[in-house]
């Protein structure tokens, strides 16, 4: 392997590890709103599992 190709894969690697972290804290932080709304969605779920097991067993 050349120098040149070894310096390109280390770029592309390193690249690649700041837009995954930048993802990663971009999409962390929620407003209050999306984790309402996350959070009724999520015990919505719950209870159509609930209601699913419960169907299933009579």
């Amino acid at each position: 392997m050349t120098t040149l190709h070894v310096w390109i894969i280390a770029g592309g690697a390193v690249l690649l590890g700041v837009a995954i972290a930048y993802g990663v804290l971009k999409n962390r932080t929620r407003t209050p709103r999306e984790r309402a709304v996350s959070e009724a969605a999520t015990r919505e779920q719950y209870r159509q599992a609930d209601r699913d097991e419960r169907k299933a067993m009579d």
